[in-house]
This record gives structure tokens, C-alpha cells and sequence, in this order.
């Protein structure tokens, strides 16, 4: 999952510069900076894909509470006002997303807003009247791949990828993308429109622009230069796709980017089968996933369906070699986002009935129908984990051709048969199926927790309608929400 960072937005002593002048001496003219030191990306920006096999969301909560622990709380700064020494600060007072244009043109926006305040009496701050600005930067995105970056210690660096993943295994992957802040902007302020929707650039040359005016803008093009691209390593999620999908390795091939006030983020891999168009709407929250929630993942379903078609069979075998199935469908319902939905899984195959003369056959064909129902849960440790729970029995109905068939599978105890086949456990990282006894979701599971830098994300709910959704929390986020229902409840 995701792993996001940026430095402090400005460097020390962002208003040393608000030197107004000594008392009855003329002020000196406000002067334009230098052009913003460099904020290059690390190589070509990746061209939009139009559509996702995987897509990761996150709030425009979250990611302002990143950002916002990212920065830090600034300290007070010697400045000079009217000839007096003082002590100047500003205050982030908030992080917006926003998404301009449509289609292949569009660019995705972080907005920062900046208030400047001096101290008073008492060492109380006193905000100076209007002085509230607005710092735009683009969002430019980096495709961090083997492709495009061929040495390892190159996406490491540039991903913060660990050396082992999730499963254990050596990390010789660590691929994702890079969110690089690029082509900054300062508005707003009492002589260029204030703060809101009349705001517009800081222009140096324009009538009205003063000295606070231009110490804000030569801060902001001075600091900007040390902002850290947001960092997006999706090892973890490429892991786990490698692992439903048989592959020995998954790849981000293409990605395309969405922040209408939330952020999502569209990979396209090597894996599956991507969505088109893109949409850069982000569903959190009701209908789909209950209330409050910070992140989710949408993934191709027919991934997971591969999985369940590779798995179910071998270990129904595995259970009773007398039975050979073949999944012919899956499909994904749900009645409500807040109700646990359904994967119905359709298989065909045939049971041995052994060598039956009078018919000339040995198998007859059957049916296997069951229903699967995902959610999550805290296991016995505490950890929250993802199930794929059966529920109500299955039904295997024979298919004979004939009635010599008919009465070979009565003698053949058929019904026994299918009872006997036990617990089958489609792995750790899809589900537990239960072909006999069907009244418990035991067995395995699969452990679900991300770290994204020092905070840890973990699910809460799983959606199913139509497609394969993963919502969850922020453990940062719980810290700044303390009423918040605690989520997951306890497995049963």
C-alpha cells in the first residue's frame, strides 16, 4: 500500500524577510524572487492509460492528514517589522485536492492554505488581516517500474521498498508510482483576490504588490524546491495479485490518476484485465463501505475468479479423488454496501463411479454450487483478517445420462461421497471453503495490514457488488478520531 512523505513545505525563517523598513525612512520597493528552485521528476511523467486494473483510493482526509504530520508544527522566526524586532510564523490551515480538466489533458492539483501571523502581547499569535494564501502545486505522476527504472536500488530509493515482502519472500519487485509536486503557484492574499474563488496569482509586477507579498512568494519559490514526491509502493498489492493469479511476478505496466478532492490512483498491470474508461470518482463510503473510512482497493474480479478456478479444483481432489471439478463461473452480488455480499461459485465435473459394464462409463457428470460470503474480522491476536465464509451448504447434483448411471451412483454412495470430501482451504489469500460441514467460517485466512511509512492501514469491510472492494483504516486517522467505532468486530 501506499507510503507517502514531503519534508517541511518551507525552509527555517520563512518570514526573516518581512522587514518593513525603520520609522520615517521610505519603505523599500517589493522586489520579484528568483524563478522556484528546481522540482524536476525523476525521469519521462507517464502518459494517462485511460483505465486500471487496480485501483487505490484514499480520502482527501487522509491525505491531508499526512501531509499535515509530514510538515510538522512550524516554530516562531526572528522578522523585522517597521524597524522592530518581532517574531513571525505562518500556520498550514489546510490540504485540498482538486482535478482541472477532463479526459487525457486533465492535471491533478494539491493545494496548500497558508496563514501568516506574528506574535502579540501576552505571546498570543496575531494573524495579520487577509494575509491567508494558497499554494498550488501540480501533481505530476512517475511510473516506477522495471522497465523504466531497470536497476532495483533505483525504485528502492525512489519507492522506500522493503528488502522482504508481505509472504516472506525476497523483494526483487518494489514497483509503484511517484506523485511529483511540480509547477507551484501562490495566490490569494488582500492584493490578489483574497482567499477563495476570486483568488489569482501573486504577480510580482502587478500594481498592489507589497513586502509581505514578497517575502511569501520568495519563502514559497525557495522551499518548494525541497518538497519530496508522494511515494506510492505497491510491492504488497502486486504480491498478492501474483499470488491469485499463478504468476510468478506482477508488473505495473500503466497508471492514470484521479483527485476530485479524494485521491485514486489507476495501475494497470500485467495481470488481469484493465477497466476502461478510467473513472477518477472515488466511491468511499456509503452505499459502498460504511462511514468513515480512509482507504479502499478495487480489484479486478477476474483475478479472484482465477484463483477460485484454480484452487477450488485441486482441493476438492485433494479431499476425494473420486470427484473432478472444473469452475465455470463466479459472480459478484451485493444487497447493500453495509450487508456482507455474496461470490456464487458454478462448477461442473463428474464424480467415479468405477467401471460400470452395462453403461460402458466411469464418471458421471455433476454440478457443484456454493455460495462464498467476504467480510473481515480480528482474529484471536488481534489482527484483522480477510474470510471468504460459506454459507449454507452446497449442492452437488449428479447429471446422469441414463439410468444405469443413475443406479451406479446409488450404489456408489454418492451422497456419502460429497460428505466426505471435508474442509477444502482455497489458500491464504482467497478463501475457506467448506464442502461438507457448513455451519463455521474456520480454517484459514488471510492477514490483512499495510504499512504506508510509520502508519499502518487495515481493512474493515469488503464490497462484492459486481466487483471486489476493500475498504479500511488509517491508524493515524484513529488517533485524530478517538469517538471513532471500533472496526473491525472479533471473528466468530
Amino acid at each position: 500500500m501506499p507510503r507517502m512523505t514531503h519534508p517541511p513545505l518551507f525552509a527555517a525563517g520563512i518570514l526573516a524577510a518581512l522587514g518593513l523598513g525603520a520609522h520615517c525612512q521610505p519603505l523599500p520597493a517589493p522586489q520579484c524572487p528568483g524563478p522556484a528552485t528546481s522540482m524536476a521528476g525523476p525521469g519521462q511523467p507517464e502518459l494517462r492509460a485511460g483505465k486500471s486494473t487496480l485501483d487505490v483510493e484514499l480520502s482527501g482526509g487522509y491525505v491531508s492528514a499526512l501531509v499535515l504530520a509530514s510538515l510538522g508544527l512550524p516554530q516562531a522566526q526572528p522578522c523585522n517589522v517597521a524597524g522592530a524586532t518581532a517574531q513571525c510564523g505562518y500556520d498550514i490551515q489546510g490540504v485540498t485536492l482538486a482535478e482541472v480538466g477532463t479526459g487525457a489533458t486533465r492535471t491533478n492539483r494539491l493545494s496548500v492554505q497558508v496563514a501568516i501571523w506574528m506574535v502579540g502581547q501576552g505571546g498570543a499569535k496575531v494573524y495579520l488581516p487577509d494575509r491567508t494564501y494558497l499554494l498550488r502545486l501540480q501533481l505530476v505522476p512517475y511510473r516506477i517500474a522495471a522497465d523504466t527504472f531497470p536497476a532495483l536500488a533505483q525504485r528502492q530509493a525512489l519507492l522506500g521498498c522493503g528488502p522482504t515482502l508481505a509472504s516472506g519472500k525476497p523483494n526483487g519487485i518494489c514497483e509503484g508510482l511517484v506523485l511529483n509536486p511540480e509547477r507551484p503557484e501562490l495566490d490569494g492574499g488582500p492584493n490578489f483576490g483574497g482567499y477563495g474563488a476570486a483568488s489569482r496569482p501573486v504577480d510580482c509586477t502587478a500594481p498592489g504588490y507589497d513586502l509581505i507579498d514578497a517575502a511569501v512568494l520568495k519563502a514559497v519559490m525557495g522551499g518548494v524546491g525541497s518538497l519530496k514526491p508522494v511515494a506510492i509502493d505497491a510491492t504488497s498489492i502486486l504480491d498478492t495479485v501474483s499470488q491469485l493469479s499463478g504468476a510468478q511476478a506482477t508488473h505495473v505496466v500503466g497508471l492514470d490518476v484521479g483527485s476530485d478532492r479524494d485521491l485514486k490512483l489507476g495501475l494497470v498491470l500485467d495481470q488481469g484485465t484493465a477497466l476502461a474508461p478510467f473513472d477518477s470518482s472515488v466511491a468511499l463510503g456509503p452505499p459502498v463501505l460504511p462511514n468513515d473510512v480512509d482507504w479502499a482497493v478495487r480489484l479486478d474480479t477476474g483475478l479472484v475468479t482465477a484463483a477460485i478456478g484454480a484452487m477450488l479444483p485441486s482441493q476438492v481432489a485433494k479431499q476425494n479423488p473420486s470427484v473432478s471439478v472444473t469452475v465455470t463461473g463466479v459472480t459478484y452480488t451485493q444487497t447493500s454496501g453495509l450487508v456482507p455480499g455474496d461470490i456464487s461459485v458454478t462448477a461442473t465435473g463428474t464424480i467415479s463411479v468405477g467401471a460400470v459394464p452395462l453403461c460402458h462409463a466411469s464418471n458421471v457428470p455433476l454440478t457443484l454450487q456454493l455460495d462464498l460470503t467476504p467480510g473481515v474480522c480480528k482474529n484471536a491476536q488481534g489482527t484483522p483478517v480477510l474470510q471468504f465464509c460459506p454459507s449454507g451448504q452446497p449442492t452437488a447434483t449428479p447429471k446422469p445420462t441414463n439410468t444405469c448411471e443413475s443406479t451406479e451412483l446409488v450404489a456408489a454412495n454418492f451422497d456419502q461421497v460429497m460428505a466426505t470430501l471435508g474442509s477444502a482451504i482455497l489458500g491464504d489469500t482467497v478463501a475457506v471453503v467448506r464442502t461438507g460441514s457448513f455451519d463455521q467460517c474456520g480454517g484459514a485466512s488471510m492477514p490483512m495490514s499495510f504499512t504506508n511509512g510509520s502508519d499502518v492501514l487495515y481493512p474493515v469491510a469488503v464490497y462484492t457488488g459486481g466487483v471486489f472492494y476493500l475498504g479500511g483504516r488509517s491508524k493515524l486517522m484513529d488517533q485524530q478520531k478517538p469517538g471513532r467505532t471500533a472496526l473491525p468486530a472479533a471473528c466468530p
